[in-house]
Parts: C-alpha cells; sequence; structure tokens
C-alpha cells in the first residue's frame, strides 16, 4: 500500500499543481488554450483538479444557447 512518503508526495504534487494553475482571467493565447487542452486530455485523470472539482461539463447546444440568451 502507499507509505507516509507516497502521501507526503502526492500531498505536494497537488499543491503545487494549485499554485502554478492557470486561473480565470489569465490571459491566454489561442496556441496556449489549445496547448493546455490537449495536454489536460493527456492525462491520466482529465476529469477533475487535485481537489477532485470538475474541471469541464457535458452541456447539450439548446442548453448552452439558452446560458448565452440565444434560445
Amino acid at each position: 500500500g502507499p507509505t507516509a512518503q507516497d502521501d507526503l508526495l502526492e500531498r505536494l504534487a497537488c499543491s503545487h499543481a494549485c499554485h502554478t494553475a492557470i486561473r480565470a482571467g489569465d490571459p491566454m493565447s489561442r496556441e496556449e488554450m489549445r496547448t493546455l487542452v490537449d495536454r489536460l486530455f493527456a492525462t491520466s485523470r482529465p476529469h477533475g483538479d487535485p481537489h477532485g472539482r470538475p474541471t469541464f461539463v457535458r452541456m447539450d447546444i439548446e442548453k448552452l444557447h439558452k446560458r448565452f440568451g440565444r434560445s
């Protein structure tokens, strides 16, 4: 099973990921955005951040239009 050292390394990795994350409102070029999404889906856990929050959601096009006032 996992050792105390494994647990520590996991917590350090999570902390590093949080502190170096791109935040809402950070300016990014299209290429940076494309690379970020490509790297996300190349991981073994693309569905959530280190704290378990979702990194993306699935939404049908009608709901998307409604959210942006285009219904």
